[in-house]
């Protein structure tokens, strides 16, 4: 049962690596020939996943200490464990990235990115739990069912980041255009996990001096803390609308990201997917100058996030 539950943990920690989509780091192209180089800072407050069932139903034997009705009590139990269900989501992440974009026609550009990504994630689940006890003081044995709850946080340490894509835009009248931006994405995080897992349930007795009695139990909390390795994929498509209002270019779009995110530890490999695949994204450039923009863009549904950039022309 403590092996199904740490192995399950692991497999939660990968997904604080799917939250990170990229912003649009500006929306114009630069022009035919011509470089442009950029930072952006992202934050991302909140990102949900799939649930991941772990495992297989799992019988165990061995001897425990939990509390019944408050008492502390040593029993002899034989069951079985169902498949763990855990939800997961981002508690915070932050990347830096820089970016190099050259313009190969006038409203086409391909660019490359290069920086830094970590986070740290919260994940919750439990299982349903089920046997037979034998308490060998009191001479009393029975039933039981309950619940296997686990609670824990997996923080990602500071890992390079790449990513490469393309931009292009369609200019109308009046300052209006539309752009799609298609790129990619990908980083490989070193993760530091700690789970706490425990148990509640009724017990039922069949046998023995107290046949018929029933209780509440309670098994203390037990902590976990193992590595893991998780490498983040992730491909993006966006297109959006804008238009040029003196220094400010105001934009609003919709993207489809597509994110595979591979878990590994010494005990197991899994995949796991975002929730959601479509999100919205809004912001705006603003203009200093020629060569020099400021950009502020926030993205929803699939996540809730935020980025800020500068970018220079040259």
């Amino acid at each position: 049962m403590r092996k199904l539950i740490v192995l399950s943990l692991v497999v939660l920690l990968c997904l604080p690596l799917a939250v990170y989509a990229a912003s649009m780091g500006g929306v114009e192209t630069q022009g035919q020939g011509k470089f442009a180089i950029g930072m952006d800072q992202e934050f991302v407050f909140g990102k949900d996943y799939k649930d991941v069932t772990l495992g297989d139903a799992s019988a165990y034997d061995y001897t425990s200490t939990i509390l019944i009705d408050g008492v502390p009590t040593d029993l002899d139990i034989i069951g079985g464990v169902s498949a763990f269900k855990e939800k997961m989501e981002i508690d915070n992440m932050s990347r830096s990235m820089i970016k190099l974009s050259y313009g190969v026609l006038d409203h086409l550009d391909i660019f490359v990115r290069l920086g830094e990504a970590n986070f740290k994630q919260k994940i919750k689940g439990e299982a349903s739990d089920s046997g037979t006890f034998d308490d060998p003081i009191s001479g009393n044995s029975g039933t039981y069912t309950g619940i296997l709850e686990n609670t824990g946080t997996f923080t990602g340490k500071s890992a390079l980041a790449w990513g490469l894509g393309a931009k292009g835009v369609y200019p109308f009248e009046n300052g209006w255009f539309l752009g799609i931006q298609a790129q990619y994405l990908t980083h490989g995080n070193s993760l530091k996990n700690k789970m706490t897992e425990k148990e509640s349930g009724t017990a039922v007795v069949t046998a023995g001096p107290d046949t018929g009695t029933t209780a509440t139990f309670e098994s203390a909390g037990e902590e976990y803390q193992w590595n893991a390795k998780a490498t983040v994929q992730e491909w993006q498509i966006a297109p959006y609308v804008a238009k040029k209002l003196g220094n400010f270019i105001p934009y609003l779009g919709v993207k489809y990201s597509d994110q595979r995110i591979n878990y590994k530890d010494e005990a197991m490999k899994i995949k796991i997917k975002a929730a959601d695949n479509f999100g919205v994204f809004l912001g705006t450039d603003y203009k200093i100058g020629k060569n020099f923009s400021l950009n502020i863009e926030g993205r929803f549904i699939d996540e809730t996030a935020m980025s800020l950039g500068a970018t220079y022309r040259f």
